[in-house]
């Protein structure tokens, strides 16, 4: 696709220029929010997307909108898998606020491009980006900021397996979100704490905390009329139904999060709903089954090369049963993906250890 783009590109030069006139033309009449819908809509037409997110950013240039114009580097980088346009965006700003004495910023943008890293895998470099953002945040004071980033470090120290300090940050964070009315971000932020806490308990075999904080999650998300946010509820459902071993009914709630989460292109939740959907069917003895799930979670690895615990296991099971049935081959060949995903999370997770405990 991106060299039928640059060959496109090059051909119809003269006519692109024209119908890009043409285009800005009639675009001028939609909002940032409308111009989002239309650039993921856009998304399997790469040059259209790639238009919608350069007029984004003309418009908010224009506007003098500093997250609208990060929200459209964000689309450029996304369309072209250029990152660099994101990342020097909000660089620039942290290089020109460093000395501010100003409650938002550098702070939010280290936030930015800490969610920017978290999303692509690079889990180290989210974190450092987080704790940068606290360093301001600790100076000049800025209540919602400190409570996304005690979400996001919350999350790295249960990754780290650190529950009850994640707990901590998360009640902590919880207090902020005691009202009536948020905007989409805070809304945002509130569903993903909620869920993180969920989370935390089951992993403390707290289902009764888990159950409550999921289903308070799902009742944000129906109150507000977010049915993409019920997606996620109906996936962590699906989790808590696996650990308290109901793999039947986890199988389908996890099935029907599934459309939400690839609409979201959320690869890091989609590649857990394999591998949980593989397990329940593995612990139910549904050998074909499980493998045809494993194997998503091996074809994703393929697609995004990101990293995650679970992957490890997969393999594991991968290579179990293709050493039972004496195909050298191909245990071989998970033998060696698995090496990979474990050398790489070992490297994580020791920057992460570290980061953690020394601020």
């Amino acid at each position: 696709m991106k060299n039928v783009f640059l060959i496109l590109l090059f051909i119809f030069n003269y006519n692109l220029y024209a119908q890009e006139t043409t285009r800005n033309d009639s675009l001028a009449k939609y909002s940032h929010e409308e111009l989002s819908e239309k650039f993921y809509a856009a998304k399997p037409d790469s040059l259209k997307a790639v238009l919608y997110a350069k007029y984004a950013i003309k418009k908010a240039k224009k506007e003098k909108d500093t997250m609208q114009l990060g929200s459209g580097y964000y689309w450029l980088s996304d369309i072209t898998k250029d990152s660099t346009y994101y990342v020097n965006y909000w660089n620039d700003i942290i290089k020109t606020t460093k000395d501010f004495n100003n409650a938002k910023y550098p702070a939010f943008s280290y936030l930015e491009l800490g969610d920017f890293y978290f999303h692509n895998g690079k889990k180290n470099f989210a974190l450092n980006n987080y704790l940068d953002a606290l360093k301001y945040v600790n100076k000049i004071p800025n209540d919602s900021l400190k409570a996304f980033l005690f979400l996001r470090i919350g999350a790295s120290k249960d990754r780290n397996l650190e529950y009850d300090e994640a707990l901590k940050l998360y009640k902590n964070s919880l207090n902020y979100f005691n009202k009536e009315n948020y905007t989409r971000k805070e809304l945002n932020e509130y569903f993903a704490l909620l869920i993180n806490l969920a989370k935390s308990y089951t992993n403390k075999k707290q289902y009764d905390s888990a159950v409550y904080y999921n289903k308070k999650a799902y009742l944000i998300a129906l109150k507000f009329n977010r049915n993409e946010l019920i997606g996620y509820f109906t996936f962590f459902s699906g989790g808590i139904l696996l650990k308290k071993k109901n793999y039947t009914q986890a199988i389908d709630s996890i099935k029907k999060s599934i459309p939400y989460i690839i609409n979201d292109e959320n690869y890091a939740i989609l590649s857990s709903c394999f591998f949980y959907i593989g397990q329940s069917y593995y612990n139910l003895n549904d050998i074909k089954n499980a493998l045809k799930y494993f194997n998503k979670v091996d074809s994703l690895f393929n697609k995004t090369k990101n990293c995650y615990n679970h992957q490890k296991l997969t393999y594991k099971y991968l290579i179990d049963h293709y050493k039972n049935e004496g195909n050298n081959t191909k245990q071989l060949m998970y033998i060696n993906k698995y090496i990979k995903v474990d050398s790489v999370l070992n490297t994580r997770s020791k920057n992460i250890a570290k980061n953690l405990t020394e601020n």
